[in-house]
Order: C-alpha cells, then structure tokens, then sequence
C-alpha cells in the first residue's frame, strides 16, 4: 500500500507505463527513421529501457545539464543493443525524435510543450513527445 518508487504498487505502475510507452512508440514510429532521445538520464524511462526493450531502434542519452565541477555529460548512444559514445547525434533527413520522458517530470513536459512538440497521447497521464528533424 505503499508509495515509495519500490513498493508492488508503483512497480506495477511503472510497468504498464513503460509498456504504454514502447507500444506507443512501436505503433507510430518506424524504427528506420526514428531516434529516441533520452534528455534526462532517467532511472525509470531511459535510453536502457529502450536499448533493451527496442533494440532495432537507435537511443541516445542527451543530458545538457553541466555537473557540479562545471562538466557537461557525454552523448551515449545504443543501436542493436550495443552502448557508444558519440560526439552528436546521427540520424536520418526528417527523422523522427521520440523523446523518453518520465511521465512525472512535469517541467521536461512543459519544457517539450514550449518547443512545440507534436504530442500523442497514449492513454491517462501518458503523451509521446516528438518531433521531425532536420531535413
């Protein structure tokens, strides 16, 4: 009955969000020409779930933030289940980025929205952001 992130509850939760997430992502975007974009390094919605999850997919972890030593994070990046390190991100003219977003994190939500973020919702809480690359 708990509501601690560990607890059956909130794990069941998480589960049938995840699952939401990747269906949603599976149903609407085709793996060729679609890059997922992890912005956050998220414990619970990430560029992993995807490496795991949506293997054929390419993910990257693209956090901005800078640390406390005044360092920026490296763009991490997975294609065919395999981690690398990248200096950009490689996609396709027009390609689609699905941005993996913790559905609690109101302020990224705001910030996608602000940006103008094509949405698509998936049902509750649950929206896919996205956007059409460069072309």
């Amino acid at each position: 009955f708990s509501s601690l992130s560990y607890s059956a509850r909130t794990i069941r939760e998480h589960d049938q969000h995840l699952a939401s997430i990747l269906s949603g992502i599976k149903a609407n975007f085709p793996k060729e020409n679609t890059v997922l974009i992890d912005p956050r390094g998220s414990f619970f919605y990430s560029y992993r779930h995807a490496q795991f999850y949506l293997p054929e997919y390419k993910a990257y972890l693209i956090d901005p933030r800078v640390n406390k030593r005044g360092e920026k994070w490296h763009i991490f990046g997975t294609s065919g289940g395999r981690t690398f390190r990248s200096d950009t991100v490689r996609m396709a003219p027009n390609a689609y980025m699905v941005y993996l977003l913790d559905p609690t994190d109101r302020e990224y939500a705001a910030a996608l929205k602000a940006s103008n973020a094509r949405q698509i919702p998936l049902g509750g809480e649950l929206v896919l952001y996205y956007q059409r690359g460069p072309g």
